[in-house]
């Protein structure tokens, strides 16, 4: 007994495990078939004309490698400037900068944990902390447990 293939139309004979015609293996197409179809709905799917997708031109592209290209122009011309000393006062203040919030983390940790003690700690921070003993106890202080009195309960 012959039948036609779903996806081309082609005879086949009965035992036949892929078409001759199309390829398409026909368990694999019986399994597919099975699989219940997701129904999406439009808002999952963005409109064809969506902001977000931006579709540049060939113009637009050569003008933004041009102002690239001019970008790293006026990079490399500026650091070809640079002295040692621009470097060293650079790196100063990289490190004055990014000391800060690790000066102030024992006041961040305490306003984060919602703690009690708040205003205490932050004064023990900015007067004791450059005296490192300070900096850990105002530390040691904002991670320490917070007891809740009966009337938080």
């Amino acid at each position: 007994m012959e039948y036609n293939c779903p996806k081309c139309g082609f005879q086949i004979s009965e035992g036949a495990l892929e078409c001759l015609n199309c390829g398409i293996v026909f368990e694999k197409y019986k399994k597919s078939q099975q699989r219940p179809k997701i129904q999406r709905k439009p808002e999952d799917h963005p409109p064809k004309n969506d902001p977000r997708k931006i579709k540049r031109s060939k113009p637009e592209y050569i003008l933004i490698s041009i102002v690239v290209i001019f970008a790293l122009i006026g990079i490399v011309s500026v650091i070809s400037q640079i002295t040692a000393e621009d470097i060293i006062v650079f790196y100063m203040a990289l490190a004055l900068f990014s000391s800060i919030p690790v000066f102030f983390l024992p006041s961040i940790v305490s306003i984060i944990r919602g703690h009690p003690h708040q205003i205490p700690i932050l004064i023990l921070n900015i007067f004791l902390g450059l005296t490192m003993v300070g900096w850990v106890v105002a530390l040691i202080w904002s991670a320490m447990p917070i007891e809740k009195s009966d009337e938080q309960q």
